[in-house]
């Protein structure tokens, strides 16, 4: 099974990625979408479908310039995958007791990630 959003919410790291890459992007002068940025809440991440779907997000933000929302994505993705946060990454609430009940019940349990090695296995593993 994978990791991220089956076994671990990975919401909060995902949401100190977007802040921490928009805080980065927005210094000055500071645009129209840079200020719609700023005014994401933790709670938007959870009105969209998919979580990946940074589209639904901005959508949902109001931004409108495709390269804003392009490079900021990008951003993102690059903190996302740094290494940095996974200490906020929280097991879903059934998850550990499901995995252990499917062991007692004779199931060989393998993790598939798709996390960068470089940069977030000893977090991963911790």
């Amino acid at each position: 099974m994978d990791l991220d959003e089956t076994v671990v919410d990975s919401t909060d790291r995902r949401f100190i990625a977007f802040q921490s890459s928009a805080a980065a992007l927005c210094r000055t002068p500071v645009s129209k979408d840079c200020n719609l940025a700023f005014r994401i809440r933790r709670s938007d991440l959870d009105r969209i479908p998919n979580p990946y779907d940074s589209a639904a997000l901005f959508d949902r933000l109001g931004l409108t310039d495709v390269e804003f929302r392009k490079t900021w994505e990008e951003a993102m993705v690059h903190a996302y995958l740094s290494g940095s946060w996974l200490d906020l990454d929280d097991e879903i609430p059934g998850a550990r007791s499901f995995i252990s009940a499917l062991g007692r019940a004779g199931a060989h349990i393998v993790f598939i990630s798709s996390r960068y090695d470089a940069t977030q296995r000893l977090g991963t593993l911790q």
